[in-house]
Formats: C-alpha cells, structure tokens, sequence
C-alpha cells in the first residue's frame, strides 16, 4: 500500500511538472512570436520615416538592423534588396504582404522562403512615395531564444521533480503512519481517518468473532485431550507424513517414548517396528488396516483408519488395544476345547465298544462283569469329568456363586481328610492333619474342593508307605493352609504349568490314576476366588508343599 501511494503520488508531481513545463513553453513561444512580430512593426515605421526623410541611402545605415530589407515600387519592381541585387529579382506585386500594403497601407504573412528554405515572417508598409517597405526577418531566431531559456527552465523542473519526490515520500509516510499503529486488539478505540471506521467495526466484529470460536476450539481441545488422555487404549493420530500431531499417555507408554520429544517427529523415527510401518503406510495410502502385533511381550489390536477430506488421504489415526489377555484366553479356549474333546473322546470310544461287542452278541458270558465294569469306570471318569468342568465354569462365572460365609477351614480340612482317609491307606500312605481353627469369609463348598483337589494329589503321586500332612494355622491377617507330601515330586522346568487345565506331568501315570488333569486347575480358581495366594515347592523324587494363604 505504501509502495501504491508513494507511486501514484510520484506520477501526479511528474505530469504536473511535465504540464507545466509544456504550458510555460507555449507561453514563451507565443511571447516570442508576438514580440517578433511588434518588434517588426517598428522597424518598419521606423526605417520608413527615415527613407523618406533621407531616402535609399538611409537604408544602407541600417543594415545592422535584424532582418532583410526590401524596396518595391508600386508596379511590383524591386527597387531595393538587401540581400540581392534588386534589377535581378523577379515581380513582387504577387506577394500577399505587398499587395496587402498597396491596397490597405500595410500587409503580413508567413511562408518558407523558395531562395533560403527557412521560416520567414514578413511586414509590409506602404511609405508616403508611393513604395512599400518590407522588412522580414527568420523564425529561428525565435527558437534560439527559447532554447536559450530551456537549459534553465530543465533545472527548474528537475529541481521541481526532486522536490515532488521528496514531498511524496513525506506525505507517504504520513499518510500510512497512523494506519500502522492502529491497535487491532481494540479496534475502536483508534483515533485514526474517519474513511476507516467502517473497517475498524468490522474488525472488531470479526475479532468478537474469531474469540468465540477460539473458545470453543480449546473447549473441544480440553475435552479431546480428556478424552484422549484417560484412554486404556493408545491413539495416535499423524498428518499425511507420518508425522505425529497427536499421542496420548497410553500410546507414549505402548511404544516406550514416554519422556521423548515426539512432536513434529516422524512415528517410525519414534518406534521402528516392521509391522507397524506397513500398518502406517497402508492406512496413509487411503485404506483401513487392522493388525495384530507384538510390543514388549504384550499383544496389540492395532487398527488404522486414513483421514480423508474428499478423495484426498490428509492423515491417518492409529488405535492401539491391549489383547494380550483375550488372546491368551482365546488360546486357553481354543486347547481347553480340544483337551476336552480329546479327555471325552477316549472314554466315549471304549464305552461304544464295550457295548457294540456286547450288543453283537460277541462277548462271552464270563466276559460280560469285566465289560460292564470297564464301562461303568469310563463313565464315572467321564462324569467325573463334565463335574469338573462344571465346576471351572462356575469359578468362570462368579455370580452364580453362594453367598460368602464365616468358614472354618480346620474343620474344612478335617472332612476332607476323614474322607480321603480310606484312599490313602489303600495307597498305602500316611495322611495326618495339624493346626487349629482358623476363620476366613468364603464359600466352603469351593474351599472343600480346594483342600480335596491338594490331598487326593497328594496322595495319588505318593510312594508307598509316604507321608501326606495338611496344616492350618491361623494369623492376623491371614489363614495359612500348607499341604506336604513325600511323593514323586514335579520337576523343575514343569512347576509353572501344573495349575494349567488338562495339564499333566506325568500322562502315563494320571492315567493310571484316573486324574481329570482340571484338579490344580480348580484349586488355583478357587484360592483366587478368595484373594488368596497359591505357592508351590517341589523336589523331583522328595515331594511337593503347596501353600495357600487366604485373607483371615
């Protein structure tokens, strides 16, 4: 704007001087031409009183004078030329001037002489003799005159020129001054040009504008970040690059840049994953991607979706779910299907062909006790088995659990022991019961299955003549329930895995024994069910301490 004014204001002062200078040369000229022309005039008066008082010798004085000097008689011979000889120049009775001054006394006229090729104006005035005198004199030495004027009238005008300009640069500056410090934060309280008030208020309307909607941006942005930041999940959101504009405290704590400068930073520069750099630049070429990947042991849904304004992706927003959990129960669901498949499967095909050799008529009458045994025994296991199942999905399901109560579990594991006491003289082991009473808020139904599933292991991976001792002892804070045997014992490298559904150390052996492999299971579900912790000890071929500590 500066620039425009300062220009327009420079080309006004250069056509004014321009103007000027023409109009004062017109002015000059026409000065000269008038002069030339007066001054013409009284030479001629002036020459003429003297011929006639002296004659044509006079002339011959005068020749100083400015102009060419010409005599005519009233027949339109020359009688006398200054620059000619006067018996060799044609009739001048032709000549407009003269035959003006003939007829009316006196005569003027300008042409370009056919003899000097000049410019010339001419006066006429006819004397008392009867003769008219002529006098003419070129043009040029008018135009000599004003170009002797014209090298001063140029620095005039230069000067005029240098004066517009720095005139110009001063009303600029003036002009502009106050509109650069108009204060935009209180458009109307500027005393500035009154032109510019209506831009003032709509400034100041657009500013009451613009801070409304600036208040509901941070709004919406507090709200976002709230949102954002108590997010389980991780999110991410990135521009058409890849580069992070946004990342909450989740996805910090995901990709281990917890304490790292992320903003402006490219995500892969952040977190180099393979799998993860095909998911960002999937979902940047304009297509939804979903992934599961691994990031520091722990398994993620990572789903991508690109931002898109019309057909154009402008980014993309990436959303990080812990499924480590789902997915390890979906494997536990998966195994536990096919062990429970496999755990029916074997009994189900012996108890079908028992019975099918039965049906077929096929089995001896001696044979027919052992059969029907065989058959009874598979379908205790396989009942014993549906029980145990039930069981674990009951602990699944918490709700459909009975209502806690003041529980003892001395005298849990005293029933327990009273029952367990024929199997394990049987097996030939010792089975012992120490501690005193000991109260705890549970479910006794669960807690005998916890005691029960602990002794009859106990005894099943005993040796003969072993020791299996349970012990309760109360505290403060907490019931202790310790079962110890002097059996097999479990080794080292499987100690982790025995609380695992249908997991079995030694398979040739439960079988023998006709374990469910879903004991240790329930004990583990259950302990848990009352907050409790479990801890197992074991030396291979010295026995096994399982410890449960229940909250008193």
């Amino acid at each position: 704007m500066k620039k425009r004014i300062f220009a327009s204001m420079c080309a006004i002062a250069l056509a004014s001087v321009v103007l000027v200078a023409g109009l004062v040369i017109a002015i000059l000229y026409n000065n000269l031409d008038d002069n030339t022309w007066k001054t013409l005039r009284n030479e001629a008066e002036y020459i003429a009183a003297g011929i006639e008082e002296n004659g044509l010798a006079y002339v011959e004085k005068v020749k100083a004078v400015e102009g060419r000097i010409t005599v005519v008689q009233p027949d339109g011979t020359v009688l006398y030329d200054e620059s000619e000889e006067a018996g060799l120049m044609d009739n001048h009775l032709n000549r407009p001037e003269i035959a003006q001054a003939f007829a009316t006394g006196a005569g003027e006229a300008q042409r370009t002489s056919s003899t000097f090729h000049q410019k010339s104006i001419y006066y006429a005035l006819l004397m008392k003799d009867g003769n008219v005198l002529r006098i003419s004199t070129s043009m040029d030495s008018a135009v000599a005159t004003l170009f002797n004027v014209l090298p001063a009238l140029v620095v005039v005008c230069a000067l005029a020129v240098v004066l517009a300009l720095l005139l110009a640069r001063w009303l600029t500056q003036k002009i502009v001054a106050p509109i650069n410090t108009v204060n935009l934060d209180a458009p109307l309280s500027n005393d500035v040009y009154g032109e510019l008030s209506p831009l003032l208020r709509r400034i100041e309307k657009l500013k009451g504008e613009l801070n409304e909607q600036m208040s509901e941006l941070r709004a919406r942005q507090r709200e976002f970040v709230a949102v954002t930041e108590n997010l389980r999940e991780g999110m991410v959101v990135l521009n058409d690059k890849g580069v992070v504009l946004s990342i909450n405290e989740s996805a910090k704590q995901i990709l281990g840049v917890v304490g790292q400068n992320y903003v402006n930073q490219p995500l892969l520069a952040l977190n180099r994953n393979l799998l993860l750099s095909q998911v960002v630049d999937i979902a940047l070429a304009g297509t939804q991607q979903d992934e599961i990947m691994e990031l520091k042991e722990e398994k993620y849904h990572l789903m991508a979706s690109p931002i898109k304004k019309g057909e154009l992706t402008t980014g993309a927003v990436l959303l990080f779910m812990n499924v480590t959990e789902t997915q390890a129960a979906e494997e536990m669901r998966r195994e536990f299907s096919a062990n429970v498949s496999h755990e029916l499967k074997t009994p189900l095909t012996s108890i079908s062909g028992y019975a099918e050799i039965m049906k077929n008529g096929l089995a001896s009458p001696n044979d027919m006790p052992e059969f029907a045994t065989r058959i009874y025994n598979e379908a205790n296991g396989v009942i014993a088995l549906v029980d145990d199942i039930i069981k674990l999905s009951r602990l699944d399901e918490e709700g459909k659990m009975p209502a806690r109560q003041m529980v003892n579990v001395y005298k849990v594991a005293s029933d327990v022991v009273a029952r367990l006491q024929p199997m394990a003289t049987g097996q030939g082991v010792q089975l012992t019961l120490a501690g005193q009473p000991a109260f705890i808020s549970g479910v006794e139904g669960l807690l005998q299955e916890v005691v029960y599933n602990l002794c009859e292991n106990a005894i099943k991976y005993n040796k003969q003549g072993g020791r299996v001792t349970v012990e309760v002892l109360p505290g403060k804070a907490e019931v202790l329930l310790r079962v110890q045997d002097t059996g097999i014992g479990i080794p080292q490298n499987q100690q982790n895995r025995v609380f695992e559904r249908f997991y079995r150390v030694d398979k040739s052996h439960s079988k023998g024994t006709g374990g469910t492999g879903l004991g240790l299971s329930i004990v583990k579900h259950g302990v848990l069910y009352h907050n409790g912790t479990i801890e197992l000890q074991s030396t291979e071929g010295q026995g096994t301490t399982v410890t449960v500590r229940l909250p008193a």
